[in-house]
């Protein structure tokens, strides 16, 4: 069974990128229509794979759903976003409107009495609201350093990480803004400019979240 999950995982961690490659090609952008290299696939294989392993080793069959929706998200979008600067809008759409769909079916479903599963619920929506509030802030207080598709993508992404576990919100936050701030860095020293995408750093860091929370 483990080496089911693990192919299986390989297998839509590869189908991501072909996805994503499909995004770029039909891009009007210049920059974006390019082709993938073959070790950005086996990034999205082994991304899948471990995953997989995830899955396997997890009893808790909503986060594991919520665990495949985000990395799918991740590998689908961070290619994209480092390479145009850009997030797929309906993409992200998309995949708010499955994790929202995970979660209803989740509370639906749940042996009675339902308290803390309709508790746990509620509360990732509120964090969601209060994450979206304070990335719409600082897009509007600096619109070139945060864009509005990065204030999109955290609607699916603190809603997952905090319906499987309230408290990692804030460490994937951490996370995300401590590679972010390195990352500016690097691209610092090389260049005049400090801009980076940030997308994939908030993709990346809440998959680490829930990859170690499922």
């Amino acid at each position: 069974m483990l080496w089911v999950m693990l192919c299986a995982g390989a297998l839509v961690g590869g189908g991501a990128i072909t996805v994503a490659q499909r995004l770029l090609l039909i891009m009007n952008e210049p920059a974006a229509r390019q082709r993938l290299p073959l070790w950005l696939y086996a990034v999205g294989a082994v991304t899948g794979g471990i995953t997989g392993w995830s899955i396997h080793q997890s009893s808790q069959l909503a986060a594991s759903v919520l665990l495949v929706i985000v990395t799918s998200l991740f590998l689908v979008q961070a290619p994209i976003d480092l390479i145009t600067h850009r997030l797929v809008r309906p993409v992200t759409y998309f995949f708010t409107a499955s994790t929202l769909s995970a979660i209803v079916v989740d509370v639906v479903s749940a042996e009675l009495p339902r308290g803390e599963v309709v508790q746990a619920a509620v509360s990732a929506f509120m964090v969601m609201l209060l994450v979206i509030g304070v990335y719409a802030l600082l897009h509007r207080l600096s619109p070139r350093s945060l864009g509005w598709g990065d204030v999109l993508l955290v609607a699916p992404l603190s809603l997952a990480v905090g319906y499987v576990d309230l408290g990692s919100v804030v460490v994937w936050q951490l996370i995300a803004s401590l590679t972010g701030a390195v990352h500016a860095l690097a691209i610092r020293c090389k260049s005049t400019t400090a801009s980076i995408a940030f997308g994939p750093h908030l993709l990346c860091s809440a998959w680490l979240v829930l990859l170690v929370s499922v």
